[in-house]
C-alpha cells in the first residue's frame, strides 16, 4: 500500500491493514496509522514526510530488524499514549534509521518532540532555530515526556 501525501491522512481500519504487502510512505505530508490490528507482512518504508503510529499495533514488525526503514529527512513518529517505553526502545534498536532521519515522540497535548539521528547519537531538535542537544540514546530520556504506563 503506497501513500504519497502532501497533506494529512489518517488510516484507522477496523479490520486493520493485512496481507503480504508493504506500506510505503512518500511525499511531504503525514500519514497516521491508528488501527490496532495491522498485520501486513512486507514492512514499512518511509521515504518522505511523516508516518505516525498511534500505538504499537499500528506498526507491525517494529521490533524485528529492518522491518521499519526511514530515509534521511523523513520521520517515524509514535504516540507516547499508545507506546510503552520498552516498545519505543525496540523500535529505535530495530528500525533502519540512518543519519539525518527523525524519530518523533508525540505527547498527549499534541506536541511532537523530534530527535534526529546523527551517526550513533540523537540530536533533539527544538523550535524553528534549529537548536539541538546531543543525546546518546532515547529510552533513558523518555521519563521527561510522561509516556503511558503499559
Amino acid at each position: 500500500m503506497a501513500f504519497n501525501q502532501i497533506d494529512t491522512l489518517t488510516i484507522s481500519p477496523t479490520a486493520g491493514i493485512f496481507g503480504g504487502g508493504a506500506v510505503l510512505k512518500s511525499g511531504t505530508g503525514t500519514v497516521v496509522l491508528s488501527g490496532t490490528n495491522n498485520t501486513y507482512a512486507g514492512g514499512t518504508t518511509i521515504n518522505g514526510g511523516i508516518l505516525t503510529a498511534t500505538n504499537s499495533g499500528a506498526l507491525p514488525g517494529f521490533a524485528s530488524a529492518g522491518r521499519v526503514s526511514v530515509a534521511s529527512g523523513a520521520t517515524v513518529a509514535v504516540s507516547l499514549s499508545g507506546w510503552s517505553q520498552a516498545n519505543i526502545g525496540l523500535l529505535e534498536a530495530s528500525a533502519s534509521i540512518p543519519s539525518g532521519a527523525y524519530l518523533g515522540l508525540d505527547t498527549s497535548g499534541g506536541k511532537r518532540h523530534l530527535f534526529q539521528r546523527d551517526h550513533h547519537r540523537w540530536q533533539r531538535r527544538r523550535g524553528r532555530t534549529g537548536e539541538s542537544r546531543r543525546e546518546h540514546s532515547l529510552p533513558h530520556r523518555l521519563e521527561h515526556f510522561t509516556p503511558a504506563a503499559h
